[in-house]
């Protein structure tokens, strides 16, 4: 959380060391291939001098200000990303469920004026029905709770994604907590009594 990121910082100062508060952003497959970005806060010297280490690393940086920024640009990030992914599975149970092919519906989705990263990184994965983690929904449980928590802080209703986090405790509770967020999807079929085990090679 940014509040414990500040506090970490001002037990490193005590200590005469210095901090940098340094989230990264990206799926576990995005970080492996280097497409992703790491948000820096905090003294800005020190990150211009790990700067080289952040390039070896990301395809992108963003300073953002001072120490609990980076963490707070963080929860926003995941946020969206939630959101997104609820979204989307909430798009294709629809199409599915009025007939769609999941296959054709996702290749529509990605030219459409609705096209996002989770479509293109999530989308497959909810036609396949392979859910290899990208980021486990038990991980991102823990990111739900700390956007709720900072919203209540800073006096920021989430009414979203109270929505998304509900959605990912019930999948968790399923016994899909160690899938990715992605599962999400079948917590949206059961609500609209779409078969569970429906075939990964349906015909598009």
């Amino acid at each position: 959380s940014p509040e414990l990121t500040r506090r970490l910082a001002e037990a490193t100062a005590a200590k005469e060391l210095e901090f940098l508060d340094a989230p990264m952003s990206g799926t576990s497959v995005m970080v492996e291939r280097g497409d992703c970005a790491i948000f820096i806060a905090g003294d800005r010297s020190r990150a211009e001098a790990c700067q080289p280490i952040f390039d070896a690393i990301a395809r992108k940086t963003h300073y953002v200000g001072d120490v609990g920024m980076a963490s707070l640009a963080k929860l926003a990030t995941n946020l969206l990303v939630g959101l997104n992914t609820a979204a989307l599975a909430e798009a294709l149970v629809l199409g599915v469920k009025g007939g769609l092919a999941p296959g054709a519906l996702v290749e529509i989705l990605k030219e459409s004026a609705g096209a996002s990263k989770m479509v293109d990184v999530r989308g497959p994965l909810m036609v396949s029905r392979h859910f290899d983690a990208q980021m486990k929904i038990d991980l991102f449980l823990k990111d739900f709770k700390l956007m709720l928590e900072e919203g209540f802080r800073l006096g920021v209703p989430l009414p979203m994604t109270s929505v998304t986090q509900q959605l990912a405790t019930a999948t968790a509770v399923a016994g899909r907590g160690e899938e990715d967020l992605a599962a999400i999807v079948t917590t949206l079929e059961r609500l609209a009594g779409l078969e569970q085990d429906r075939p990964s090679k349906r015909k598009n």
